[in-house]
């Protein structure tokens, strides 16, 4: 008996894949039919200073600060800066 080919063939191209297997094809279909050939960029912050800012002016706890600077993807001394220049 010879020997079977099992080699797996994907569906979706390179990144494609990668995009179904996170946000299913109908995704994939409609970001390859509005954005195929684009190069993107995806930054390393996802959300805008300002929405940090908003979501943060209130917090006194520093403990919180510290955590909720570590989910916005800043530092705590950052986010402090960052909330000192925004309120004067």
């Amino acid at each position: 008996m010879g020997k079977e080919n099992t080699k797996k063939i994907t569906k979706y191209a390179g990144v494609y894949n990668d995009l179904a297997d996170l946000l299913g094809e109908e995704a994939v279909e409609l970001i390859f039919q509005t954005m195929s050939g684009q190069q993107i960029t995806l930054p390393r912050k996802l959300y805008t200073k300002d929405y940090v800012i908003q979501q943060t002016k209130n917090i006194t706890d520093q403990k919180e600060l510290k955590k909720v600077a570590i989910r916005f993807g800043y530092s705590e001394r950052r986010l402090k800066q960052l909330l000192r220049q925004e309120c004067g």
